[in-house]
C-alpha cells in the first residue's frame, strides 16, 4: 500500500511540475502576460488552457 501511495505522490508531483513549467512558458511566449491580449482563437485557447490547467491542479490537490 505504501508503494501505491508513493506512486500516486510521484504522479502528482510530476503533474504539478509540468503545469508550473507550462504556465511559465506560456507567460514567456505570450509577451510577458498571463493572458494573451490579442482577440481571436489564440486568446481563447490560451485562456481556456490556463483555466483548465488550474482547475485540474486544484482538483488533484
Amino acid at each position: 500500500m505504501a508503494a501505491l501511495d508513493l506512486f500516486i505522490l510521484l504522479i502528482q508531483l510530476i503533474f504539478a511540475l509540468s503545469v508550473s513549467v507550462a504556465l511559465i512558458f506560456g507567460k514567456v511566449f505570450m509577451k510577458g502576460r498571463w493572458i494573451y491580449r490579442d482577440e481571436g482563437m489564440d486568446y481563447w485557447a490560451a485562456t481556456l488552457t490556463q483555466v483548465l490547467a488550474l482547475a485540474i491542479f486544484i482538483y488533484f490537490f
